[in-house]
């Protein structure tokens, strides 16, 4: 929910900072994970961003959806 938070404000560094934690804490990286990091990038208009969640995505073999 926190990550979702910054996302919808379009703060990709925080969304990014809460993904971390959450991974740091054991959590795997998910298609959801990602989708909210790649929401976040959208609401930002930073494409660099979006690019960089997809190559994570790939270098995790985690295929994108219609979502992301």
């Amino acid at each position: 929910a926190v990550m979702s938070s910054h996302a919808k404000l379009g703060d990709m560094e925080g969304t990014e900072a809460w993904f971390r934690v959450m991974m740091d804490a054991g959590f795997q990286p998910d298609l959801i994970g990602f989708n909210i990091l790649m929401s976040a990038a959208a609401g930002n208009a930073d494409t660099e961003g979006a690019e960089a969640v997809l190559v994570r995505m790939e270098e995790l073999d985690i295929l994108p959806d219609t979502v992301t």
